[in-house]
């Protein structure tokens, strides 16, 4: 019997996001991709899931996501992001990374048939050891304790779902992953999955 869950992937245009749509796919999962209107790279998204246009920053067009038939469940797998290496503050990325991950929480929490929310952090929102040392997760992520604006978005992100999650009662898991900058443009899409694996018990 076909599962009454559909798993909402944002910014599933990208290597990540595709690489998971395609792995929820072939595990035969109902797949709703979100990705911003126009984007080239929406051909890599698999012909099998269903494509729902729109914007982090766009509350209507998150509605839209987040709008299943009666008796649907959904998962939400909350993978885009602007990635920068500019150190420089930009307003665009904090509205994106920032505002647009309070905006999935806010319809997460607001859904009561969305069941989880999976966030994709960054090891970036993570302070720096000392050379030679290996970081550590930490309990609480402050933006003041990282290098950059992308930093900045990812810690200030990261903690408003963790907050979501004490204060808030919200179902969520988070993963401070790395992706290097240099897969997207020297790696072939389809060797992703060899990197990335989904997990059952995580979705």
């Amino acid at each position: 019997m076909k599962s009454n869950v559909k798993y909402l992937v944002t910014g599933a245009a990208g290597f990540l996001g595709g690489t998971i749509c395609r792995q929820l796919i072939e595990r035969g999962e109902n797949v709703r991709a979100f990705v911003l209107p126009g984007d080239p790279a929406m051909k890599y998204v698999p012909q099998e899931a269903e494509i729902a246009e729109g914007d982090l920053t766009d509350m209507a067009s998150l509605e839209k996501l987040f709008a299943v038939e009666e008796g649907a469940e959904t998962i939400v797998l909350h993978i885009a992001s602007i990635v920068t290496v500019n150190p420089d503050y930009s307003s665009k990325v904090m509205e994106v990374n920032v505002d647009g991950t309070k905006n999935i929480i806010r319809l997460c929490l607001s859904h009561p048939e969305c069941r989880k929310l999976v966030y994709c952090s960054s090891t970036g929102a993570i302070p720096e050891a000392a050379s030679g040392q290996a970081i550590r997760e930490v309990r609480r992520f402050d933006p003041d304790e990282v290098v950059g604006c992308y930093s900045h978005s990812k810690a200030m992100a990261s903690q408003a779902v963790l907050d979501a999650v004490h204060e808030q009662g919200l179902n969520a898991c988070m993963n401070t992953c790395l992706v290097f900058s240099w897969m997207a443009k020297t790696m072939n899409r389809q060797k992703l999955p060899g990197i990335v694996k989904l997990r059952r018990s995580v979705f």
